[in-house]
């Protein structure tokens, strides 16, 4: 993932407006920051990530020293991200289920791989995350509901 700090954000010019910065944040930096977010299995940890990255970038667009004791509503709030506007977690989540729904529809090997749970026994430790289980847990439906519905793209749709 790459870290906004590499990102040039537009808050040095004061004469560009706060809609002008939003719109190229909404363009430029979140999908880059967001890229190949499809294939990652999320964890609490990169979460937080992703959610510290976003404030970070709201932060330097509207000059908040990290020193000022602001809550990260109050600069929701500033920005004028509305209640329907989704957040870099929230998108990363539907490009995810949007792409799954993509891979369900199709025949070939994509499809086969994602519903493979493989042979043989696995590593001591902790059992890895697998994307199918990230699937389930998002979306709350079986294999079988998550085949019926991938199929009528519009349901897909309407889900994710």
């Amino acid at each position: 993932m790459l870290w906004p700090r590499l990102i040039y954000t537009p808050r040095h010019d004061k004469h560009v407006s706060l809609q002008t910065k939003t719109r190229i944040a909404n363009a430029l930096i979140f999908p880059v920051i967001l890229y190949g977010c499809e294939t990652w299995t999320r964890s609490i940890a990169m979460e937080k990530k992703i959610d510290a990255s976003e404030m970070w970038i709201w932060r330097r667009m509207l000059r908040v020293s990290w020193t000022e004791k602001r809550t990260n509503e109050s600069i929701l709030r500033a920005i004028g991200r509305a209640r329907g506007d989704l957040s870099l977690r929230q998108r990363a989540a539907k490009q995810k289920m949007m792409f799954f729904g993509h891979v369900m529809r199709a025949d070939g090997m994509e499809k086969d791989m994602m519903m493979d749970c493989g042979e043989g026994r696995r590593k001591r430790g902790r059992t890895r995350k697998r994307k199918m289980e990230e699937v389930h847990t998002m979306s709350g439906m079986s294999l079988e509901e998550l085949r019926d519905s991938t199929e009528d793209r519009d349901l897909w749709r309407t889900l994710t």
